[in-house]
């Protein structure tokens, strides 16, 4: 038996993975990452992430437009464009190796996490 490939593995994934052309552009989105921002890759494909989501923390906004940009960030505030109110996100941001001008990046909504930690 064959390990699964890297595109199966990503689309199992609970957490939201954007793989970003050159530009910033959505290139890929795994399921997760449909269902966090609405969209199908049809509608997100070709957008930059800066049409899809917006930071509250400036500098945090700045730091994701970096296109050689790396980041790791925590329970960050974010607005969804198109969606009601902001989330927390757990956010990761990481160049591709040898691929310049491509990054992967992570979105974890700890919203619901933490909304359940409220209801116990």
């Amino acid at each position: 038996m064959s390990a699964p490939d890297a595109q199966r593995q990503i689309t199992s994934l609970p957490l939201a993975v954007l793989m970003l052309g050159p530009g910033q552009e959505v290139v890929r989105a795994n399921p997760a990452a449909e269902q966090l921002l609405g969209q199908s890759l049809r509608r997100l494909a070709g957008r930059r992430i800066g049409t899809l989501l917006r930071f509250k923390d400036e500098l945090l906004g700045r730091r994701i437009e970096d296109p050689e940009g790396q980041l790791s960030a925590r329970e960050a505030e974010v607005v969804i464009l198109g969606q009601p109110g902001s989330r927390r996100l757990d956010v990761t941001l990481a160049p591709v190796l040898e691929q310049p001008g491509w990054q992967v990046l992570t979105l974890h909504d700890i919203s619901s996490v933490e909304a359940m930690r409220e209801d116990n």
